[in-house]
């Protein structure tokens, strides 16, 4: 077992060049592979773009109100954002995502209780 703070220090003492050190790292149980033992990149590329996002919620003051689910749909990467909050919030969302190569969808999520009947 190793943390992210242990291979940072090990990649900047074996790594010569300065840009090349890793911007975050990321600890995972198993990589994700395929049927015949390959590692399945789609998977680490879905995996990485939920990491950014969640980064993104956080940058932007979102992550209280919205939660990120990546995945893969045929071969599109499409990001699914659970909004509570109303418009603002979806409004915001949409600016966080201008520019982002990713196809996404936001759905509203209403509050605990509402609308439900005794």
């Amino acid at each position: 077992r190793i943390d992210a703070a242990a291979l940072s220090e090990f990649a900047q003492r074996y790594i010569p060049e300065r840009p090349a050190y890793p911007k975050t790292i990321h600890i995972l149980e198993a990589l994700p592979m395929t049927a015949i033992g390959k590692l399945f990149k789609p998977a680490m590329r879905t995996l990485a773009a939920q990491a950014v996002l969640q980064e993104r919620l956080a940058r932007h003051a979102l992550n209280d109100d919205v939660t990120v689910e990546v995945t893969l749909e045929g071969k599109d990467q499409v990001a699914r954002f659970t909004a509570s909050g109303g418009s603002d919030v979806a409004s915001r969302l949409r600016d966080m995502m201008q520019g982002f190569p990713l196809k996404y969808r936001i759905e509203a999520r209403s509050p605990a209780g509402a609308g439900a009947r005794p």
